[in-house]
């Protein structure tokens, strides 16, 4: 079973409480807030491995097991399998406004035709920006990040409402699933799996 838990990183822009959680960091956390210049990136990183390590703690899992990240804006996201050697990716975006050119370069002829089935534009904003945590999470989860081209797999969203992967590239034999979830109305998180998924984002507080 893939879990998903997010935490509102906030309290980390006091520069105290900052400090509280980056001390507790393990060196190579450290080392990597410390090259990050702007004070949004740094509480993001310090942030979403204090998260990883609350749940380690609180919810008993172990440290082998299988775990990604993401953030965006003031939220921080940690998807973790019990199944060791499983494969997880997670993604959050907020939704913002993407320039026009974005989709042709990065999208499918049906993933753009999603996009603009939207009926307004906030709609549609919204559908571009779901897409890419999807795509995004796949990505993550095969290990490849941006060393995958968007365009070498296609996802489609079914009339249920549920992500399906398309046209996956042939290296990948294993059956994947995804959990979409727009969260408080303004961040769509996408979780991706070989594994069951939870369908449920569970919150930590920092």
């Amino acid at each position: 079973m893939v879990y998903t838990y997010i935490s509102d990183i906030t309290p980390l822009f006091q520069e105290d409480v900052y400090r509280d959680y980056y001390q507790k960091l393990p060196k190579q956390r450290k080392e990597k807030a410390d090259k990050l210049k702007r004070k949004e990136n740094k509480c993001q990183s310090v942030g979403v491995y204090s998260l990883y390590q609350k749940i380690v703690k609180e919810k008993q899992q172990k440290e082998s097991f299988v775990y990604n990240f993401s953030h965006s804006g003031n939220y921080v996201v940690c998807s973790i399998s019990e199944k060791e050697n499983s494969y997880v990716g997670c993604d959050i975006e907020n939704i913002k406004e993407v320039k026009a050119t974005f989709m042709n370069r990065y999208y499918n002829a049906e993933e753009i035709r999603y996009v603009e089935e939207g009926e307004q534009e906030e709609e549609k904003r919204s559908r571009l920006i779901r897409l890419w945590t999807i795509k995004e999470s796949f990505m993550k989860a095969v290990r490849l990040g941006s060393n995958l081209a968007t365009k070498s797999f296609t996802v489609i969203i079914d009339k249920k409402d549920v992500p399906i992967l398309i046209n996956k590239p042939a290296a990948f034999t294993d059956s994947f699933g995804f959990y979409s979830r727009l969260y408080q109305n303004q961040a769509w998180i996408t979780v991706c799996s070989n594994d069951v998924i939870e369908k449920e984002i569970h919150v930590i507080k920092l």
